[in-house]
């Protein structure tokens, strides 16, 4: 009767064990999900900032070039 009940005990409990930690590591995997979430959203918000900014940086660094470009072309004669 020992040989047959002790393993079944034995595996009943490690199966109940296993199931426990499972659903431990489930909860921390869960944490970890939604923190990576909330800094995936942070980061798309800064991408879209930056996107809107890029053109207005871009005019103020590319017109003052553009103005003195034309003034040269004048000057030469092009």
């Amino acid at each position: 009767m020992e040989y047959f009940l002790g393993p079944i005990i034995a595996a009943v409990i490690s199966v109940a064990f296993s199931e426990k930690r499972c659903k431990d590591r489930c909860a921390k995997h869960e944490d970890e999900i939604a923190n990576l979430e909330a800094r995936v959203e942070a980061v798309a918000n800064s991408v879209r900032i930056s996107e809107q900014e890029m053109p207005k940086r871009l005019m103020s660094t590319l017109l003052p070039v553009a103005k003195e470009v034309t003034k040269l072309k004048s000057a030469v004669g092009i």
